[in-house]
């Protein structure tokens, strides 16, 4: 059985969230995406895992600022903290996925997500399904190694075979 990824497809819907007790840590309860100033211009993501820059900043992992509303920089208080109604969240048309969890499209106003501190948007994927997938993949590698071992050892048996008879 031939397998191969056909397509790659990005479920950007709500998802529940977790709690992580981490205070630059953002979930967005309902729809919407949190505004990131990036070298390519603004980008949108869901995942919420901030921390704060030299500079006092609320930035991404990569170092990219997260907006607030009306589009600036948000500063990460004294107390290591950011009120999170001050975080944007925009709603989009037409996302674009632009790396691992980074989107672009455009921006269609406020988004009616509510922002939770000290949470992040918990995973989509299905891990029974995933198991079900990874295991059906090792098995097929597992029939195409023994095919190989199989035709290995009687090609093997032939050599064998037209050697003894030359002799």
């Amino acid at each position: 059985m031939d397998r191969q990824v056909d397509r790659v497809e990005t479920d950007v819907s709500p998802r529940p969230s977790r709690e992580t007790g981490e205070p630059l840590d953002f979930a967005i309860t309902g729809e919407g995406f949190f505004a990131v100033r990036t070298g390519e211009g603004t980008r949108y993501t869901r995942a919420g895992q901030f921390t704060v820059s030299p500079q006092g900043l609320l930035v991404t992992a990569q170092g990219d600022p997260v907006l607030g509303r009306g589009g600036r920089t948000l500063r990460v208080g004294a107390d290591g903290r950011v009120d999170p109604h001050q975080l944007q969240v925009v709603r989009l048309d037409g996302t674009r996925e632009e790396g691992d969890v980074m989107v672009s499209g455009t921006a269609v106003g406020t988004a009616a997500g509510i922002v939770k501190a000290g949470a992040l948007d918990a995973s989509g994927a299905d891990a029974a399904r995933s198991m079900v997938d990874m295991i059906a993949s090792l098995r097929a590698f597992e029939a195409g190694q023994r095919v190989i071992q199989t035709i290995d050892g009687t090609l093997g048996k032939a050599a064998t075979q037209v050697g003894s008879l030359g002799a």
